[in-house]
């Protein structure tokens, strides 16, 4: 069985193919698309004609990649800024009709569950926070003895906070540390590490350790030291370095939520998971395939 899972975000489109044979699965076929769904969103809820315009090319061209695969099941997603936009069902309808793919937009609970189910093999049934930063909204996952604890999505992804904050450290980890310390989520919150997921600190993990493998681990003062470095450069520069040349106006406030977590739950480390939204949902797959 081929199955094709589309994750669309407000910062990138996503799909990624797998083949499951013989109770394992081999993924056969991946891409990601920079559509940034959400410019021009903040001013009045509305998705723009042009990125719209952007969206429905790339989902056109995933719809006849999904043809050329034959794959047996199809499950596309929205997140935040379809979750936000007040012209979301018309932008779906559009989808639809033209590409045939048909998108169901996650609630906030949805996608925090599939992030979890992406995430719980790193959590070694300790205490964690599971953080995914997207370009529209922020999910973070309270997890006590492996199981989750609580959770908040907000509409804080790295688009949406650049375009209100731009790119100064000082206001973005200002930002950031109020809202936690807000949340009732983090009150008396025991110390734990991150599973982190989200384009950004993808980009960092790379930048750090010339790769971003799943489960690396970046150390709490390199990670602050990096930040600190990419907070002190100009878009210009950033755009020059090849791991942060895609998001360089973006990357502040995409790496910010992490910082500031890390200081408040006294995080030792931070633990890249590549994966995300399309596991979750292909684990979920996978399980009532087996029913």
């Amino acid at each position: 069985m081929k199955i094709a899972i589309i994750d669309l975000g407000s910062n990138s489109a996503r799909m990624t193919i797998w083949e499951y044979k013989n109770g394992k699965t081999e993924k056969i076929y991946n891409k990601r698309v920079y559509v940034r769904l959400s410019e021009g969103l903040s001013a009045d809820d509305m998705i723009k004609e042009e990125p719209l315009l952007r969206t429905l090319e790339a989902l056109a061209d995933f719809a006849e990649t999904i043809k050329d695969y034959s794959c047996d099941k199809v499950k596309a997603v929205g997140t935040e800024t379809l979750r936000r936009a007040k012209n979301s069902k018309a932008f779906t309808d559009l989808i639809f009709k033209n590409t045939g793919i048909s998108l169901t937009v996650l609630t906030g609970e949805e996608e925090s569950e599939y992030d979890y189910l992406a995430s719980k093999d790193l959590t070694d049934g300790e205490n964690a926070y599971i953080m995914d930063v997207g370009g529209g909204s922020l999910e973070l996952i309270k997890i006590n003895s492996g199981k989750i604890d609580g959770f908040v999505c907000l509409p804080d992804g790295a688009v949406v906070t650049a375009d209100k904050f731009g790119s100064s450290k000082d206001i973005l980890i200002s930002y950031f540390t109020e809202l936690f310390a807000s949340l009732p989520l983090l009150k008396n919150c025991p110390k734990g590490n991150i599973i982190a997921l989200g384009g950004s600190i993808r980009a960092m993990a790379s930048y750090i350790n010339g790769k971003a493998s799943q489960g690396d681990v970046l150390v709490k003062d390199d990670f602050l030291k990096a930040f600190d470095s990419i907070c002190g450069k100009s878009i210009e520069e950033l755009k020059e370095i090849e791991d942060f040349k895609e998001r360089a106006d973006i990357v502040a406030a995409g790496l910010a939520p992490y910082a500031a977590l890390a200081k408040i739950v006294s995080a030792d480390k931070i633990i890249l998971n590549n994966c995300g939204v399309r596991e979750g949902i292909l684990i979920e797959c996978i399980a009532e395939e087996a029913k």
